[in-house]
């Protein structure tokens, strides 16, 4: 009796006029390096903080090649929690690019994303218009203002935030520091002052209270 093994594996008998035919199932094994085991699916909005009804935070001012653009940075918990750019002209792509910037930022905020690594991968991105002067407000690009708004003040914490904005109303009407924190507040009564405090930790105290998607 002898045996044949044929080319797709199967075993083959002869002699006695017996024959008989047997398949080989084949082997998966995976590559070096690789598992089988599938990762659980986890909810992309598990971690997510959700943005509550109400906020505080400041409007700056920062003068781009596209135009003037107001940066809107709110404070929830006691870190940056979402930021929105506006810029004085209507329409056009500069526009449509900064909404979608702020909004993705807005998002990894609450997702827990570093306000440092936003930073680093938008500072110094250049544009056509870039404005060089004063040396120490140049903006390169709109990108660049807003990685440079964060860095000067997206690690304020809540009290620094409030006490900033305090500091702010002892100031005159059309107030504007380094590059345009701007505001309207003429008050300077120190009573009016303690008032404004107040009225701004009050709001922290209740917010979380009226907590939406």
């Amino acid at each position: 009796m002898t045996k044949d093994t044929t080319r797709d594996g199967n075993l083959k008998k002869h002699g006695n006029k017996i024959s008989s035919t047997q398949s080989i199932p084949p082997i998966n094994i995976p590559p070096v390096g690789v598992s089988n085991v599938v990762p659980p699916v986890m909810s992309h909005t598990s971690n997510r903080v959700k943005r509550p009804q109400v906020v505080f935070g400041i409007n700056v001012k920062v003068v781009t090649g596209c135009g003037n653009m107001y940066i809107q940075l709110n404070w929830y918990k006691g870190k940056l929690n979402e930021l929105f750019a506006f810029l004085g002209k209507s329409g056009g792509c500069a526009i449509c690019q900064s909404e979608a910037l702020t909004r993705s930022i807005s998002l990894g905020l609450r997702s827990g994303v570093s306000i440092d690594d936003y930073i680093e991968q938008n500072l110094s991105i250049r544009c056509p218009n870039p404005v060089f002067f004063p040396k120490d407000k140049e903006v390169l690009s709109c990108p660049d203002a807003i990685a440079k708004t964060l860095r000067k003040y997206g690690n304020m914490t809540t009290e620094q935030v409030i006490q900033f904005i305090v500091e702010l109303s002892s100031e005159n009407d059309n107030y504007a520091v380094d590059s345009g924190v701007s505001g309207n507040i003429q008050t300077t009564d120190s009573a009016e002052e303690e008032y404004a405090m107040k009225e701004i930790k009050r709001l922290m105290s209740e917010r979380e209270n009226c907590e939406i998607d």
